[in-house]
């Protein structure tokens, strides 16, 4: 019964789509595009889609006021607004490209209503921004770990060198 529900609800909801154009480095306010704010919602909740997936950023409640980030988001995320229809998004990156979800949650008996919003970003320097930390550690161990094993490679040859050295000394 509660998919039955769940389904009904994300059909009936309401979806809405805008682009918004930022550059690199920049703070940006994302601002639900849902039209027509008069149903008291309970919630509105934030997402970043990913393939055919929801990525949860924040979600504001009513009944508390209170605006939680979602367990794994790294980034510094706001809520200026107070009421949940505003997301902060400081010094951007090209990791923040992508397409952005607000959720309006709605009461029993009124429609979920969707916002999606396009964000483009400008000015990143592509090669910088195709390196993120985890890839430069990752070079680096294994840049580390090549210099090692071609250090020992070269004492090994050296000493093999010089014990072919002793037996040719030994046989004159």
């Amino acid at each position: 019964m509660k998919i039955i529900l769940f389904i009904l609800c994300v059909l009936w909801g309401e979806r809405v789509k805008a682009d918004m154009n930022a550059a690199c480095g920049e703070d940006v306010i994302l601002k639900c595009p849902v039209k027509g704010y008069d149903v008291g919602y309970r919630a509105v909740s934030w997402y970043l889609v990913s393939n055919d997936h929801l990525n949860g950023i924040l979600r504001w409640d009513r009944k508390t006021g209170s605006v939680r980030k979602f367990l794994n988001v790294n980034r510094t995320v706001g809520c200026p607004s107070g009421d949940g229809l505003c997301m902060e998004l400081r010094n951007l990156t090209a990791e923040d490209r992508g397409v952005y979800r607000c959720s309006l949650w709605a009461p029993v008996g009124q429609r979920n209503r969707q916002g999606d919003i396009q964000l483009s970003i400008t000015g990143c320097s592509q090669v910088l921004d195709s390196f993120r930390a985890e890839d430069i550690l990752l070079y680096g161990a294994l840049a580390t770990l090549f210099f090692s094993a071609l250090g020992i490679y070269m004492l090994l040859e050296k000493n093999r060198f010089l014990q072919e050295e002793n037996v040719l000394t030994v046989k004159i």
